[in-house]
């Protein structure tokens, strides 16, 4: 399968909160595109996020914390560092869009979307339909 998906913090959020509002759909959208064999993307910022928030906002434990990103690397996460290119490139977005109050990580994360040629993004971020992206969880467009 050709399909490239891009796991977004708020996505992940989703998957892993079962109190969070998209808990549901987020599960159903995963399991699709688990099945489906969809190659999954993110970036070390999403994740850095994603751990942060974990640690500071949520109940979760370290040891509960490395399970959930454990049962993500198995299903052959690919983790796209950022580095110097990437990160210009995302303050020159960031900058282009300064009036969507886009943070750095999304603008990253749009960089490497286009990049990778990735147009399906798993986020309840409504930042990604904005920037021109599918947002699965947002319109449940996995269930087209």
């Amino acid at each position: 399968m050709d399909t490239k998906i891009f796991l977004d913090t708020g996505g992940l959020i989703a998957l892993a909160v079962q109190e969070d509002q998209s808990h549901k759909q987020a599960l159903r959208s995963f399991d699709e595109i688990v099945r489906e064999g969809c190659q999954l993307f993110t970036t070390e910022y999403v994740l850095e996020e994603l751990v942060t928030w974990f640690r500071y906002k949520s109940k979760y434990t370290i040891p509960e914390i490395f399970q959930f990103l454990h049962n993500l690397y198995i299903k052959d996460l690919n983790v796209i560092e950022v580095g110097r290119d990437r990160f210009g490139n995302a303050l020159i977005l960031m900058h282009k869009f300064q009036d969507q109050y886009f943070s750095m990580t999304d603008c990253v994360s749009f960089v490497v979307m286009k990049e990778l040629k990735i147009n399906d993004s798993f986020t309840t971020d409504k930042h990604f339909t904005i920037a021109g992206f599918n947002n699965l969880l947002e319109q449940d467009l996995w269930q087209k």
